[in-house]
């Protein structure tokens, strides 16, 4: 089964390349910041940064997954690489 976005973007999406994690980061903060705006308008705790900061260390981490697993270290999962991100994230903030 492929995925619908990769047969409408073309085959440099499904790929680790240049262009795609540009794309994959662009996005990422796009829609992130759309939520954030309108949870800050109606005056949520959790507003445009925490949305843009959350957003970006899943993307990041799920590239990285992606990454990993394209380079033969199968026994890294995306759970794992989760757990690490939001532990390192959490200490750092």
């Amino acid at each position: 089964m492929t995925d619908p976005i990769v047969t409408f973007l073309g085959g440099w999406a499904s790929e680790l390349n240049t262009y795609s994690l540009i794309l994959r980061i662009a996005l990422t903060l796009v829609l992130s910041a759309i939520l954030g705006c309108e949870r800050s308008s109606k005056r949520h705790a959790a507003g445009l940064r925490t949305f843009m900061v959350v957003a970006l260390a899943s993307a990041l981490a799920m590239i990285l997954d992606i990454y990993l697993h394209s380079a033969g270290f199968y026994l890294l999962s995306a759970a794992t690489v989760i757990a690490i991100s939001i532990v390192t994230v959490n200490s750092i903030l």
